[in-house]
């Protein structure tokens, strides 16, 4: 390796390091810096719409990851296609990014399991069995507390929360109440 690339790479490491940390801001400066210095980075290209994504950016990050699909004629990569799934996820197109997500699936199954779909009524038979497995004083101070179960966060509760991304799978909103000791 030569001096440059080394560079490159570790420019590379702590792009990945501040995306995995939930710095997105930071993440998407780090990756824009790789690209302006080698603007094929695979990885800091993937990162970038990812960054963009995370940060809402959901239309800006549908476009950056579409441009990375390759020609009709050659295979695609399995994580761009899941990225691809994920932000049309985020745009409520949920039979596009599933398809999307079978594919991934299809070409590389132990490192992309096909997501799972509950129901409303899947999801209120779930959570039934989980709140009669509960001790009866957590049980009782749990059905006080209103449940909502949406496919994705909105965007309009990240305005107000900035740690919500559009890949946060549980929110709590309220006043945390103590319980009584059992």
């Amino acid at each position: 390796m030569t001096q440059e690339s080394d560079r490159l790479e570790a420019l590379a490491a702590e792009a990945d390091t501040a995306l995995e940390d939930g710095e997105y801001e930071i993440a998407l400066g780090l990756f824009e810096d790789l690209l302006r210095q080698d603007p094929e980075h695979w990885g800091a290209l993937l990162g970038r719409a990812e960054c963009l994504h995370l940060l809402w950016r959901t239309d800006e990050a549908l476009k950056a990851v579409r441009a990375l699909a390759p020609p009709d004629a050659e295979e695609d990569d399995p994580e761009r296609i899941e990225l691809e799934g994920m932000v049309l996820e985020t745009l409520g197109r949920f039979e596009e990014a599933d398809r999307l997500f079978a594919e991934a699936h299809r070409l590389a199954p132990e490192d992309f399991p096909l997501p799972t779909r509950l129901s409303a009524e899947d999801f209120k038979v779930m959570l039934d069995k989980v709140l009669a497995s509960l001790p009866r004083v957590i049980r009782e101070a749990v059905l006080e507390v209103p449940v909502l179960a949406e496919p994705k966060p909105a965007r309009e509760v990240a305005e107000h929360e900035p740690a919500i991304n559009p890949e946060v799978l549980g929110l709590f909103v309220g006043r945390v109440r103590t319980l009584p000791r059992i």
